[in-house]
């Protein structure tokens, strides 16, 4: 009888090894998903920080042009806090890289400050463009773990969220 309790304790404590195992081998994963977010959102914030020369080097030709007065309002609601913190979302920075790369691949201008401004942004945006397929690849194989036998279990007990990009 005292054997057969050991025994089960025994059982209980590896079990419970193996579910802490699996938490971490999930937990690491989604890390891994923060620390690319983190590189993304740095990215876009150096794209952003060259924006400003790239529309005053075509300021004097384009300003009354609705493509530039839309990316001017993407960038100020980029930019502007509100009362519960930043503004910031990828849905938003999504819809203002779509606005600044429509704008900038139809726009031709022999001024050499809207060549040089339009070349960082665009260098950026293939860095970008990188990072977003790593931070998919990366989520997909998360949500693909997770659904698995042993790591559904432990998602579940311990109540892991499913990430979506």
């Amino acid at each position: 009888m005292t054997n057969l309790f050991l025994l089960a304790i025994g059982i209980f404590t590896l079990a419970f090894i193996w579910l802490i195992w699996l938490r971490q081998n999930l937990i690491h994963a989604l890390s891994k998903i923060e620390q690319i977010e983190n590189v993304l959102r740095a990215d876009f914030e150096k794209r952003n920080s060259k924006t400003p020369y790239f529309l005053e080097s075509c300021r004097h030709k384009f300003s009354a042009d609705r493509r530039w007065l839309l990316i001017l309002r993407y960038r100020a609601e980029l930019n502007q806090p509100n009362s519960s913190g930043p503004s910031w979302t990828f849905a938003k920075e999504l819809d203002f890289e779509k606005a600044l790369l429509h704008f900038a691949k139809d726009t031709k201008l022999p001024n050499i400050q809207f060549l040089e401004a339009k070349k960082e942004i665009m260098e950026m945006t293939h860095i970008i463009e990188r990072k977003k397929n790593e931070l998919n690849l990366a989520a997909t194989a998360y949500n693909d773990r997770k659904k698995t036998f042993p790591y559904s279990l432990a998602s579940a007990i311990f109540g892991l969220r499913t990430i979506s990009f």
